[in-house]
């Protein structure tokens, strides 16, 4: 997650400046959230591309460019996981499986405002009624 490197010629994520297939490149820098969601009963994990990531965070590329310029790398990805951790949120996009396991290509993220304690209270009502 953060400002990642890709590969000029096939846009592939390269880690010290090294493209799987293309070998050693000029990287471009990108931006992108990759998120494991947890419901409880099972994971899965997303990846948003960069208009996706600055819709959902409201940081611009060059907000978070700059500041993993002045401020390392990681402090970007420390940023935009504190905006996330812990909430409910509501994933669109395409479903896959692959080698990885299970993910979302996500095409929209959105917060999810879950009242817990009327759901839970509901819950309760609903298995008391049947008693």
């Amino acid at each position: 997650s953060g400002i990642i490197k890709r590969c000029p010629e096939c846009n592939r994520t390269i880690i010290n400046n090294d493209c799987k297939t293309h070998g050693t490149v000029e990287p471009i820098p990108d931006l992108r959230m990759r998120i494991v969601i947890d419901d409880g009963t099972g994971s899965i994990a997303t990846t948003m591309n960069r208009e996706a990531t600055e819709r959902f965070t409201g940081v611009t590329f060059d907000a978070a460019f700059n500041l993993s310029k002045a401020r390392g790398e990681d402090i970007v990805v420390k940023d935009l996981g504190d905006r996330l951790y812990m909430k409910h949120l509501k994933v669109r996009g395409d479903a896959m499986i692959d080698e990885y396991g299970a993910k979302i290509n996500a095409k929209e993220i959105t917060f999810d405002d879950v009242d817990v304690n009327k759901g839970a209270k509901e819950l309760l009502d609903e298995v008391e009624g049947m008693l």
